[in-house]
């Protein structure tokens, strides 16, 4: 991940959202935090909310709060598990259901292209934006995140960029997804 510190205040007056942190979202919402950004948290994890929370993270208490609190941010998803469908698009308190208006999600789940196409309209119904990535990790070091590729239009690639510029030193836009 990019924590050269040159980014401290890039993303500064921006609000950036993470629905799941964990091992590899730990990490990555401290450097967005670093670069500038409003940043608010939901996790399921009690002492994960708590240890962040203390660190000066927003934190939230579900996915819709995420997406009113950033509405007109940016919101990376890196929530997994059997209940990840909940959280953004079927619980009661879920992403997609109070998305605004110019949103941009950033999908960042393992496996997340399975349902892209269903979350994407959802989101184009509500004027929001939806990409998907795909994480590459080192072997190595299986938390650390070595490049980003980005499904999705390039215009609105281009609008995630200065973000996940902020989790990757490599991000890519994939050939041919330009007209996704």
């Amino acid at each position: 991940m990019n924590t050269s510190g040159e980014g401290m205040g890039l993303l500064k007056g921006m609000a950036v959202g993470f629905v799941g942190v964990g091992p590899t979202g730990t990490p990555m919402a401290r450097n967005i935090l670093s670069a500038g950004a409003s940043t608010f948290i939901y996790s399921r994890t009690p002492s994960i909310r708590y240890e962040l929370a203390r660190s000066g993270f927003h934190l939230c208490q579900s996915p819709a709060e995420i997406a009113e609190k950033t509405a007109g941010g940016t919101i990376l998803i890196l929530a997994g598990g059997s209940d990840a469908p909940s959280l953004i698009a079927e619980g009661e308190d879920n992403l997609l259901d109070v998305l605004h208006p110019d949103t941009l999600v950033v999908d960042l789940r393992t496996g997340a292209q399975t349902q892209a196409e269903s979350y994407t309209l959802r989101a184009d119904e509500k004027g929001a934006h939806w990409l998907t990535a795909e994480l590459v990790r080192t072997k190595s070091a299986p938390d650390t995140v070595q490049e980003i590729r980005v499904h999705g239009p390039l215009a609105i690639f281009k609008r995630a960029l200065p973000v996940l510029n902020c989790l990757s030193d490599t991000v890519r836009h994939l050939e041919g997804a330009e007209n996704s």
